[in-house]
């Protein structure tokens, strides 16, 4: 059962890395990230090894729902205006939809990992002021898997470069998201990417070389 959710969620993942480079160069790395927040955490929150690996191979699906966005969103070389933006927030309920029929056609409900795949995609929005969307969670009720996502996300697009941002620097990068911990984002989750800062670096290395490449 577990291979199978695994094969699904890479299938999805494939489909939105087909659709569009950038974005499936986003999922690898936020990937990335998540294993280095998660590994984090096991350390000071006593998570132990089957979830790291459990949100490493589902994160990849987070967001899977972009592939009902249409081109002149998702792909637009400028900011999103407002009602863009908003056509963009619809790529959760997309994604929950998408998941939802994995689930289905593959007869996987039932297992606690089904419900950390559920997590990540409907709630990596949220924030724990309860600002975030779609459902305006706060706190502990925004399940662990969303939070580790939630800032493993925000760094990356922080990092990478966009037609309408400049790439933030690391060290910026870790300034907002201090900025904003404790509101927006989970303080352990920040406090564990931020502690493995030379694995960051080595991500953000990589992530550098394949685009010169």
């Amino acid at each position: 059962m577990r291979s199978v959710l695994g094969s699904a969620v890479n299938l999805a993942a494939d489909l939105t890395r087909f659709r569009d480079a950038d974005t499936g160069a986003h999922l690898d790395r936020v990937t990335r990230y998540v294993r280095v927040i998660a590994a984090g955490l096991v350390r000071s929150e006593g998570l132990d090894e089957r979830f790291v690996e459990d949100i490493v191979s589902l994160a990849p699906a987070h967001d899977v729902g972009k592939l009902a966005i249409p081109d002149q969103i998702l792909l637009k070389q400028g900011a999103l205006e407002a009602s863009e933006l908003e056509v963009m927030r619809g790529h959760v309920a997309a994604g929950v939809a998408v998941v939802e029929e994995l689930i289905r056609t593959f007869d996987l409900d039932g297992t606690d990992r089904v419900e950390m795949l559920r997590n990540i995609v409907r709630s990596h929005h949220e924030a724990l002021d309860g600002s975030g969307y779609p459902d305006g969670l706060k706190e502990g009720a925004i399940p662990l898997e969303a939070r580790i996502v939630a800032v493993a996300d925000v760094f990356d697009a922080l990092t990478s470069e966009r037609p309408y941002k400049r790439t933030w620097s690391q060290a910026a990068a870790f300034g907002f998201l201090n900025d904003q911990k404790g509101t927006r984002f989970d303080p352990a989750c920040v406090v564990a990417l931020e502690e493995s800062a030379a694995d960051v670096a080595s991500i953000l290395q990589s992530s550098a070389e394949t685009r010169i490449d």
